[in-house]
């Protein structure tokens, strides 16, 4: 079996590799993204609104 190897120099926190992030790797990573400086209609794009441009029969 491969070795898990870390894209955050050594942190295990954001894994590297398949079949899933820990959830302190999510947490990160939602917590970068909620940080990130963007506008309301750039965040609501990024959070639904590409994936129903998409998929518009799975638009609510």
């Amino acid at each position: 079996m491969a070795q898990r190897r870390d894209r955050n120099h050594g942190s295990k926190s954001m894994p590297y590799g398949y079949p899933h992030a820990t959830s302190e790797g999510a947490a990160h990573v939602t917590g970068e993204f909620d940080a990130y400086p963007l506008d309301a209609a750039q965040r609501a794009a990024i959070d639904r609104g590409h994936a129903e441009a998409l998929f518009p029969r799975l638009a609510v």
